[in-house]
């Protein structure tokens, strides 16, 4: 287990425990690990003796491949400790840089480090599995897109709000929330104000719907 802790210096052993478990792998009181033996490897003549070998599903082999590509693109341009950054925070501190910096080039590589930490697929991933929970919307179009712009999907979710903190490549943000709903032009000010469809009657929504070119039928 000591050995283990060392190759996830991220993690706490708590949550290194839970994934050996997830992996039926048993933990013993002197911290030994053991690992199951696959039924495949009851078939010896498949196999080269005196090796272990470990089962693993097509899927977990794209899952560590995938992360493996996010965190290397993100070692190349200079990021040694991806796991401390925070995707969520990443728009508004490049924001901040960039309107001190007056080196274009170097407003350019910090676009650039912005765009790869919210491109990471551990972050689209999150982002695609907090949409589904608490039916936020995603933005489609745009950074987190892998074939940029030729019929990818993009996993980001779409700031609730529209404000100076969201990054500049998100610059069309505020023209696609309107589009998507008329009332979003200034959402800081929806609250309390006739463009709050919460408390509308059933009559008044009719009447909205009717507005917005729905029929009677």
């Amino acid at each position: 287990m000591h050995d283990v802790n060392l190759l996830f210096p991220f993690f706490g052993e708590q949550v290194i425990r839970k994934f050996l478990k997830e992996a039926s792998i048993e933990i013993d009181r002197d911290g030994f690990l053991y690992v199951p033996v696959s039924p495949m490897v009851a078939d010896e003549s498949r196999f080269d003796a005196g090796k272990e070998y470990c089962l693993l599903t097509q899927e977990q082999i794209c899952q560590y491949e995938s992360s493996l590509r996010g965190d290397t693109l993100l070692k190349v341009i200079g990021l040694q400790d991806p796991a401390n950054l925070n995707p969520d925070k990443i728009s508004a501190a490049a924001n901040r840089f960039c309107m001190d910096e007056k080196s274009a080039f170097i407003r350019k590589i910090c676009r650039l480090i912005e765009r790869r930490v919210l491109s990471t697929p551990w972050y689209l991933s999150s982002c695609f599995l907090q949409s589904k929970q608490s039916k936020n919307m995603l933005l489609l179009d745009g950074i987190g897109d892998p074939s940029h712009g030729h019929g990818g999907i993009s996993f980001l979710k779409m700031p609730m709000k529209v404000s100076s903190d969201n990054t500049e490549n998100l610059a069309s943000l505020k023209d696609q929330r309107a589009s998507l709903n008329p009332v979003l032009k200034n959402p800081k000010s929806v609250t309390g104000t006739d463009a709050d469809l919460r408390k509308l009657t059933k009559e008044g929504i009719k009447q909205k719907l009717l507005d917005i070119g729905f029929k009677e039928d």
